[in-house]
């Protein structure tokens, strides 16, 4: 990003912001290697009846849930992550009836607030410590089991600040996520996977 339109800066002088103390969401994503090789082959596939119409994922969906280990019934696919998130956070609104609470992992993608504050969900922040990581997942841990009916927001294993929850931490979320569904609270654990990478 620079402060100025290049234009206006003349010749050589280009300013480039330098690190600050926002977070680059973008240097988590996992470059696929084989990226060029792919965009060579797109104009040999891509049709023009591709481009009437919505694509069709179910196909798509059926070929990946196998390799993320999940059934095919609990994947959506949608055009990005923001997408995604507030496609959950909708769900949740409707079945909450707009009285749900978020809790956040954060920092984390933007879409969770900016969804959550359009629908009128309360939002709660469990802040990473960056001299010690490891209590953020404990924190996250307590507030999972003392807040009823909450929509528990993780990114793994693509965080925005890198790295992922233990295992046994995302395990225990998941468990108490379905126990409460099974004695019909909405209660949802979102762990973003990302499709370049399978999951731990």
């Amino acid at each position: 990003m620079t402060d100025a339109p290049a234009s206006a800066l003349g010749p050589g002088s280009i300013r480039r912001r330098s690190a600050d103390a926002r977070l680059n969401l973008s240097s988590n994503e996992l470059v696929h290697p084989a990226v060029a090789t792919i965009f060579r082959s797109v104009p040999a596939a891509l049709t023009p009846d591709l481009l009437y119409r919505y694509p069709v994922t179910a196909q798509t969906v059926t070929r990946l849930a196998p390799y993320l280990r999940v059934h095919s019934d609990q994947m959506v696919v949608t055009p990005g992550s923001d997408s995604a998130l507030r496609l959950i956070c909708g769900y949740y609104s409707n079945q909450t009836n707009g009285a749900g609470t978020v809790l956040l992992q954060n920092p984390n993608y933007a879409a969770w607030e900016e969804t959550a504050r359009m629908l009128a969900l309360r939002l709660r922040r469990i802040n990473a410590d960056s001299a010690d990581p490891a209590t953020q997942e404990q924190r996250l841990l307590r507030a999972a089991r003392s807040t009823a009916n909450a929509l528990i927001a993780v990114s793994v294993p693509n965080g925005p600040i890198g790295g992922c929850l233990a295992q046994v931490v995302l395990d225990e979320l998941v468990a108490r996520a379905r126990r409460s569904a099974d004695r019909g609270d909405v209660r949802g654990t979102h762990a973003h996977r990302e499709a370049r990478g399978r999951p731990a």
